[in-house]
C-alpha cells in the first residue's frame, strides 16, 4: 500500500496492555467548506495480527465515527498499519451528528453535518462522539478499555492507571458510548 491513505483502508490499531488489535475502516466526510477525516471501529479485536479482512467488513462497528487526528503522522510513523481496503458505502458517507461542549461556560452544542452548531440540552447529545479530533493514542487507550470491559475484565489489570492520559481515558470511561448502548435510531442523531 502506498504512503497516503486511500478511503476505505482498514487500520489494525494496536491495543494497550498487550491486549491484541482493533481494526478500524478510513472514511472522509465531506461537506460544502472541506473534507474531514474519520474511522470507524470495528466490534472485531484479535489477540494476534491474524484476521480474515473480509470477515472484518462484515462485522458491524463498536462506536460511531470518530475524527481522527494526526493521519499523516500514523501513516509515516507506521503507528497503525493498514492491512488492506474495503468499500465505503454511502450510508457510510453521511455525516453524524456530533456533540460539541463549549469548555468556557460548559454550555452543549449539536453539530449538524460539521457545520452549524445549535444550543442544545446534554441529555439529547450525550451519547454523540464529540466534534473534535482524536489523536491515535488516545483511541487506542479507549478502545483498550472498551475491549477489556467488554471481556468483563478489569482494566487494572492490563493498563497502568498512574499513566495521565490512560487515568483520564479511564475516568471519562462512562461518558464514551458505545453502538450497544444507543438504539439505533440515535446513531449518529441527538435525540428528539
Amino acid at each position: 500500500m502506498g504512503k497516503h491513505l486511500k478511503e476505505g483502508m482498514v487500520f489494525q490499531i494496536p491495543l494497550w496492555g498487550n491486549f491484541g488489535y482493533a481494526y478500524a475502516k478510513y472514511i472522509i466526510f465531506e461537506n460544502t467548506r472541506q473534507k474531514y477525516e474519520a474511522i470507524k471501529i470495528y466490534c472485531t479485536h484479535t489477540k494476534t495480527k491474524n484476521v480474515n479482512l473480509n470477515d472484518l467488513d462484515l462485522s458491524s462497528y463498536i462506536y460511531q465515527p470518530i475524527l481522527l487526528a494526526g493521519s499523516r503522522v500514523i501513516m509515516r510513523k507506521k503507528i497503525w498499519e493498514v492491512i488492506g481496503k474495503v468499500d465505503v458505502t454511502e450510508e457510510e458517507h453521511i455525516i453524524p451528528d456530533f456533540k460539541y461542549i463549549d469548555s468556557w461556560d460548559k454550555s452543549f452544542f449539536l453539530t449538524k453535518n460539521l457545520l452549524n452548531r445549535t444550543p442544545i440540552e446534554f441529555e439529547k447529545v450525550k451519547h454523540l462522539e464529540d466534534e473534535a479530533y482524536i489523536a491515535s493514542g488516545n483511541i487506542e487507550i479507549r478502545t483498550t478499555i472498551t475491549f477489556i470491559e467488554k471481556e468483563g475484565k478489569k482494566v487494572e489489570d492490563y493498563l497502568d492507571l498512574t499513566n495521565e492520559n490512560v487515568a483520564y481515558r479511564y475516568k471519562i470511561k462512562d461518558t464514551i458510548y458505545t453502538l450497544d448502548d444507543i438504539p439505533k435510531q440515535y446513531w449518529g442523531k441527538a435525540k428528539d
